[in-house]
């Protein structure tokens, strides 16, 4: 269950400009984002110490920070804006109907 969900506090993540701890499992959809779309870092779940880790790593990795974050935000336009989703779903039911 849990390596197929992807919360929606992701997108309002993203839409912060922040880059993203995600401490989920290896395989999972959030994971797959994170990294993909080079958001931030994945930690595995149940691990504190990991996790501190991947704070204090962005903490003092400055460029990486801001790189995710730019990323998170650019994501959170392009794939997570409420127009564009909506869009994309009338779309996609009309095309549907054709069929």
């Amino acid at each position: 269950l849990w390596d197929n969900a992807l919360p929606s506090k992701v997108e309002e993540y993203c839409a912060s400009g922040l880059a993203i701890v995600a401490m989920v499992g290896e395989k999972s959809v959030l994971a797959w984002m994170v990294r993909n779309e080079s958001l931030g870092i994945v930690v595995p779940p149940l691990e504190p110490h990991t996790l501190a880790e991947g704070l204090m790593r962005l903490a003092s990795d400055r460029d990486l920070a801001k790189t995710s974050g730019a990323n998170a935000a650019l994501l959170a336009k392009t794939a997570f804006d409420r127009t564009l989703v909506v869009q994309r779903l009338i779309s996609r039911m009309q095309e549907l109907a054709i069929l």
